[in-house]
């Protein structure tokens, strides 16, 4: 949503219609590592657009990305799954660093999270140096923490690990040699450090192979176009807005869109499913979401159908992701005909085609907790 956001300033500042957007994995990756914090690119949409566009290094296409990964033998899916599961297992030990005891549960999320890293990196062989130094400290702090972790059997409160485990922060990343911890909160900035070089590395092969290819890179003027504006996350999620407080927001959406601006925002993903009749399966009382967590897209355009106001959104999913609605719409009206219900949500709600949704603003209201909204100073 953030790439949409900075690409939707850069055409309209331009007066262009396309451009090569770079690779949302690569730029959200190096934004992620570049401002210190795991995995932005999996929060607010505000968040990751003001920490973007101060980004100045040439990033690689999502054309390049896409013929550098296939021309490397793996699909651009494997390697989108990798790099994710890689983000996320560092951004879990991160977590993890932070607590004083581990629970079992939280234990086995290290074990899993630090097993995933070390299969993550192997398979991105070929587009990951593997003989870097910063690759070879990421696997090597994995496999410690397998070590350690893997040792610990049953409730032996006595043994070593166990002890170690129980100390204060070093409770994932402990290295002891002659009682000297050599690892422990300043851990979670060298990770971040590794993340960094591994995603700027990735992007500088990438950018080395576009040029080969005669595939334009995406250069620093697409940043700085966003340079004046900043962007602010509205969020109204609890509670849950109805009436004319509701309309309110879908208005302004409108017509930011309309301005030129594709705007960001924040619903239930369980909405892009249709998969049932009631609002009370999306939302609870509270206005937290159900059946799916919360969910970040970019309103692209308005558009009406019969006299009736449809958003037309963009998400990540890809093209694909409009067979997964029309099984969720399957799903619905079956259990429906079976429960005597009405009310499954179909073309008058939500359509999609080519990876675009188009939600009417009485469906979407029912997923809808936030957007994005755009200022620039005032001149004097």
């Amino acid at each position: 949503s953030g790439t949409d956001v900075l690409t939707g300033i850069f055409l309209r500042e331009n007066r262009l219609q396309s451009v090569d957007q770079p690779h949302p994995i690569l730029l959200g990756g190096v934004v992620s590592a570049g401002v210190g914090r795991s995995n932005i690119s999996s929060g607010l949409t505000c968040d990751f657009f003001n920490a973007a566009k101060n980004i100045r290094e040439p990033m690689c296409s999502v054309r390049g990305f896409n013929q550098f990964v296939s021309d490397s033998g793996m699909s651009v899916n494997s390697v989108k799954d990798n790099i994710n599961k890689l983000d996320r297992s560092m951004q879990n030990l991160h977590n993890l660093i932070k607590k004083d005891t581990l629970t079992v549960s939280e234990r086995n999320k290290a074990l899993e999270s630090a097993n995933n890293i070390i299969g993550a990196t192997c398979t991105l062989n070929g587009l990951v140096d593997l003989n870097d130094a910063s690759i070879l400290k990421l696997v090597d702090e994995a496999r410690e923490v397998i070590s350690k972790l893997s040792s610990v059997e049953g409730t032996s409160v006595g043994s070593t690990v166990m002890n170690m485990l129980r100390l204060g922060p070093a409770a994932i990343l402990l290295r002891m040699t002659g009682g000297s911890a050599l690892y422990s909160m300043s851990g979670r900035r060298a990770m971040n450090r590794i993340l960094d070089k591994t995603y700027s590395n990735l992007n500088a092969e990438c950018v080395k192979f576009s040029s080969t290819k005669n595939i334009p890179s995406v250069g620093s003027n697409f940043f700085t176009a966003s340079n004046r504006f900043t962007c602010h996350d509205q969020i109204y999620k609890n509670p849950r807005l109805t009436g004319n407080a509701l309309k309110e927001k879908l208005d302004f959406i409108d017509r930011q869109v309309r301005a030129g601006y594709p705007t960001g925002i924040f619903v239930c993903a369980g909405i892009f499913y249709a998969k049932y009749p009631k609002l009370s399966s999306y939302r609870k009382p509270d206005g937290d979401c159900i059946n799916g967590g919360g969910h970040a897209v970019t309103v692209t355009g308005i558009e009406y159908r019969n006299g009736k106001r449809f958003f037309k959104v963009r998400n990540s999913w890809g093209a694909g992701s409009c067979s997964t609605l029309t099984r969720g719409q399957n799903v619905c009206r079956e259990q429906a005909a079976i429960n005597n219900q009405t009310g499954c949500p179909g073309a008058n709600s939500i359509t999609c085609s080519g990876g675009n949704y188009y939600i009417s603003e009485d469906y979407l209201g029912k997923g809808l907790w936030g957007h994005t909204r755009l200022t620039v100073p005032r001149r004097r």
